[in-house]
């Protein structure tokens, strides 16, 4: 059997992934990192027996989407689609993977669940502009009604740090990956804002981090969240004049 978790929501993954570990009960478990497999080194671990003949569970994390050549990425899925070994598998992907797996999904013993993002947090992070706050309380307040508030506020440095790298042409890897009307998108609302604000901003984002990382506030991080929208009003848009941060 071959269990895949893959999806842009991280912390929901996680937890399943915790869960089916915690589910192996009398079982030889076997965790691996995807980085340092190749399909020589895939072919043996799947297919060594155990050494207490236990049944064997193989825990693989980012084995599809850290593989950087499409021929590898083919030739593991076509592996693993021919079933040739006695473990169970579970791969945990820390980003979608779905077009890397459409063979294997039509497999009667391959299982994949994947965990998207609630559409709304996409709607909050867009809507992030100067003078905005009022717009950006709203979004929050219906996105943090169903998703945890670590969750939003990761999304929300991503897309600091995405506005920043585009604003100043940093070469990142993250913005390679973006399709032509994410960049377009993205540019767009960048220039609502100046470089002195942007930068200001992620730094903010990047204070809050620290300080609820090590106790360094009384405010829950979800207050700090409503502070950080509210602080958006405080500045003007780069387009009508500029006030800092």
């Amino acid at each position: 059997m071959i269990t895949i978790l893959h999806g842009d929501d991280v912390l929901q993954s996680r937890d399943a992934l915790q869960q089916f570990i915690e589910q192996q009960q009398g079982k030889e478990v076997v965790r691996l990192e995807g980085k340092s497999l190749d399909r020589t080194l895939l072919v043996q671990s799947l297919e060594s027996h155990s050494l207490f003949e236990n049944e064997r569970v193989v825990v693989i994390e980012n084995l599809l989407s850290s593989q950087r050549s499409p021929k590898q990425r083919t030739e593991l899925a076509a592996y693993l689609k021919r079933g040739s070994f006695d473990a169970d598998v579970l791969l945990w992907e820390g980003k979608p993977v779905g077009k890397y797996i459409i063979s294997l999904k039509k497999q009667k013993s391959v299982q994949v669940r994947e965990f998207k993002m609630p559409s709304i947090i996409f709607k909050l992070v867009d809507s992030l502009r100067p003078g905005s706050a009022s717009v950006c309380l709203a979004l929050l307040n219906e996105t943090l009604a169903n998703t945890v508030p670590e969750i939003v506020f990761t999304m929300l440095v991503r897309q600091f740090r995405l506005l920043l790298a585009l604003s100043s042409h940093a070469d990142i890897e993250e913005t390679k990956r973006l399709a032509p009307w994410q960049a377009g998108k993205l540019r767009h609302q960048a220039r609502q804002f100046t470089m002195e604000q942007l930068t200001n901003l992620y730094h903010e984002l990047m204070l809050i981090d620290f300080r609820v990382k090590t106790g360094k506030t009384p405010l829950s991080l979800t207050k700090h969240l409503e502070q950080f929208m509210i602080k958006l009003a405080s500045i003007r848009s780069s387009r009508s004049g500029l006030t800092s941060v």
